[in-house]
Formats: structure tokens, C-alpha cells, sequence
């Protein structure tokens, strides 16, 4: 396999690696969503919400895996990972990713112990209006920094997209 051939491979392997976790992670998002909706039977929201965890590894392993295939692309198509720091769009889309791995922390540490809430509904332990409200409190509150990571995450799709296209005009430090 020539040099080309394979920086396109790995291309597009990082975009389809960013497909999947925006994609999963939606599907995260909307079955969290569904865990405060007291009109479905808390064996479907169990369900859910243990449906959501299983979806949440993988968003997790491939949110791990893109940086590495990003950096790998980088180093395939400019020998160098100093682009990484002197071209303005890829500085903007590392910062914008520093953010939101802060935002993953947040999810992943915040989603911690949702099953068992909803295991404690099921079972009758605890006041059920109080479990009801913890649960929809952590779900209320993990939806700002998913909505944000998912924000983000589009706006590094739109600045690769474009700083990408800009070609070989960036090298030369110009945006």
C-alpha cells in the first residue's frame, strides 16, 4: 500500500471513528432522556438505562481511539505533529477537544449509579419520590455537558472541514 493510499485509509478511518461516537453518543442522549419519563414501566427504563451503559462503552472506546487515529493522521500528512500547534484550525479543534474530554469526565463520572436508582424505584428501597428526583436531576444535569460535548464536536467536524480545504496555504501560517 502506497504512502497516499494509506493517509486516506487512516482519513477515513478517523471519520468513521467520529461518526460512530457522535452517533452512539446520541443514542446515549435520548435513552438517558427516556429515563425521567414516569409513564413508561421502570423495567423499560432499566432497561434503558442499562442499554444506554453498554452504548456508553463503546462511545468511550472510540472517543479514546480517534485522538490516537488523529495523530497518526497528522503525522502521516505532515511528517510532523508541529501543524498541530502552528495551524490556527488545528490549535482551535485541540482546545475544543480539551473541552470536551473536561465533558466526557463529566458524563461518565455523573452517569455513575444511574442503574442503581432506577433498580432502587423497582424495588421499593427508598422514598420513590426521592429516587424520582435524583434520578431526574442527575439525568437533567448530565444533559448540559452532552449537549455541549455534542456541540463541540460538530464545530470540530466544521473547522476540519474547512481548515482542511484550505490546503497548503495554512502551512505558510495564514488562516
Amino acid at each position: 500500500m502506497d504512502y497516499l493510499n494509506l493517509t486516506n485509509l487512516v482519513l477515513w478511518v478517523h471519520i468513521i471513528f467520529v461518526v460512530i461516537w457522535l452517533g452512539s453518543d446520541f443514542v446515549v442522549f435520548s435513552l438517558s432522556m427516556s429515563l425521567i419519563d414516569r409513564d413508561l414501566p421502570i423495567d423499560v427504563r432499566l432497561d434503558r438505562a442499562k442499554l444506554a451503559q453498554k452504548f456508553d462503552m463503546w462511545v468511550t472506546k472510540v472517543f479514546l481511539a480517534t485522538p490516537f487515529i488523529g495523530l497518526t493522521l497528522a503525522w502521516l500528512r505532515w511528517r510532523s505533529f508541529e501543524p498541530l500547534i502552528t495551524l490556527p484550525w488545528m490549535n482551535l479543534k485541540l482546545i475544543l477537544f480539551s473541552v470536551i474530554l473536561i465533558m466526557a469526565v463529566l458524563l461518565i463520572t455523573g452517569a455513575a449509579g444511574t442503574v442503581g436508582v432506577l433498580q432502587n424505584i423497582k424495588d421499593g428501597e427508598g422514598d420513590e419520590e426521592e429516587n424520582e428526583a435524583t434520578l431526574k436531576k442527575r439525568v437533567k444535569n448530565l444533559a448540559y455537558p452532552a449537549i455541549t460535548l455534542h456541540i463541540l464536536l460538530s464545530l470540530i467536524i466544521i473547522i476540519a472541514l474547512v481548515g482542511s480545504r484550505m490546503g497548503t496555504d495554512m502551512m505558510d501560517g495564514g488562516w
